[in-house]
């Protein structure tokens, strides 16, 4: 018999109309096009993206080992190596938040277009 385990979802942006899980609390829906491309150059990946109006005014709080709960079978805290507790906030490219982010794992997205070097 399979066991069932939590899903907890929130605030996750959704691009090109895509659809949130339906008890995803905070959940934001984007029709706009977001024109998401990659490019390769040699060693070089850049991806390009459109972003709707008022998407780097949605911030969120950078996750700790506070919003994580209880890891389900040790019945532990999330922690660090050296056991003090988490703070998710350095994104895809080492940047690291001082406060309130905008979702995902890129920090310097903004409304409208951006293009970002992700490899190389």
């Amino acid at each position: 018999m399979p066991v069932k385990n939590p899903v907890m979802i929130s605030s996750n942006v959704y691009l090109d109309g895509a659809r949130p899980f339906d008890r995803e609390t905070g959940a934001v829906v984007s029709e706009v096009a977001s024109r998401l491309q990659v490019h390769a150059d040699g060693g070089r990946i850049t991806v390009g993206l459109t972003l709707f109006d008022d998407f780097d005014s949605r911030t969120l709080a950078v996750p700790t080992t506070a919003d994580l709960g209880r890891v389900r079978f040790p019945d532990l805290d999330f922690e660090a190596p050296d056991a003090t507790p988490i703070q998710l906030g350095t994104d895809l490219l080492g940047c690291v938040a001082d406060g309130p982010t905008v979702a995902g794992p890129i920090y310097s997205l903004v409304a409208g277009h951006n293009s970002v070097v992700v490899w190389g």
